[in-house]
């Protein structure tokens, strides 16, 4: 009996080491992971599967993703844009060291589930996707500093008010008419891109976005008068008109 409770121990021991070695974190700087090395395909990453920290498989003609990807466990940088992915599989949420992800011109026509379990993530691109809501846990994106949404047809962006730590966010080229009050929570907005809707106005709790430094509105419906009055009540931030 003694025996068998050893071997059962053994393997619980066993069993949480080995999932310490699959949540643990390597992540780099902003700086450093714009000096990695770019690696554009995955037999050589495999090779080097240790030093990976940025994959990029661009315009591959892929429908999903490699199952080899997920061995690179120090991947910092996925970039998958201009595929024809519809899904990313659950394995995906291994990769925790993920940072940024750019999955622009596919065939997503809802944010993958996984994306959400990416804790670390701080910027993604889902631009030129045939997105029909952004229904998801977006209160689990408490690290993203970047989104990207450009062309996909959005008119209600409500979920996107709950990124209390976005810096830069694009919309521009969608179909949105308004813009809700609860913009007022992206306190730490820098950047925001409004280019391209069908825009006339903005709340007034725009103005609590102390820290926004560009909002580009070109090619929407405002009167020149209008973005007059927004530049002096933002004598900070940089407006494109």
């Amino acid at each position: 009996m003694k025996y068998y409770i050893i071997i059962l121990l053994s393997l619980i021991v066993l069993s949480c080491t080995q999932k310490n070695k699959e949540v643990k974190e390597n992540l780099l700087t902003y700086n450093e992971l714009i000096k990695a090395e770019r690696y554009r395909s995955l037999p050589e990453a495999l090779q080097e599967k240790d030093n990976v920290y940025k994959l990029l498989l661009i315009n591959k003609g892929l429908k999903e993703i490699p199952p080899g990807i997920m061995k690179l466990s120090n991947l910092n940088s996925l970039e998958l844009s201009m595929n024809k992915l519809s899904n990313l599989p659950k394995q995906l949420k291994r990769l925790q060291n993920i940072q940024s992800l750019y999955i622009s011109n596919n065939q997503f026509e809802k944010i993958p589930k996984v994306v959400f379990k990416l804790k670390n993530l701080k910027r993604l691109n889902l631009s030129d996707n045939p997105l029909k809501n952004l229904n998801g846990d977006f209160d689990k994106f408490d690290k993203l500093e970047e989104l990207a949404l450009r062309r996909i047809g959005l008119t209600n962006i409500e979920p996107i008010f709950q990124l209390k730590n976005l810096k830069i966010l694009v919309l521009s080229q969608n179909k949105i008419e308004n813009l809700s009050k609860d913009i007022g929570n992206l306190v730490n907005l820098e950047v925001l891109d409004l280019s391209n809707n069908q825009l006339n106005n903005l709340p007034d709790e725009i103005f609590k976005l102390k820290k926004l430094k560009k909002l580009d509105l070109t090619s929407n419906n405002f009167n020149q008068q209008y973005i007059d009055q927004l530049r002096k009540k933002l004598p900070n931030t940089s407006i494109r008109h």
